[in-house]
């Protein structure tokens, strides 16, 4: 798995994680400063960002990477 691809990824998931718990869960939001609540949001973010990163680079990435060898330069 690329690392860039996460990068790009994690920013988006921390962004939808927080709306969707200041909608439904607006006691869980983290802001606060307690432990429990960020640890959560961390290892729930980060399972998402890094499975989203490893399918975006399985069956996005890939493909493409895969075309560079039928156009390499010959000769």
């Amino acid at each position: 798995m690329g690392s860039y691809g996460l990068y790009l990824i994690h920013w988006l998931v921390f962004a939808w994680y927080d709306d969707v718990v200041k909608k439904f869960w607006p006691g869980a939001y983290p802001p606060g400063g307690r432990f429990g609540l960020i640890t959560l949001r961390f290892v729930c973010v980060g399972g998402v960002a890094t499975a989203l990163a490893y399918l975006s680079r399985r069956f996005f990435e890939e493909p493409f990477l895969h075309l560079k060898d039928r156009f390499e330069a010959q000769g």
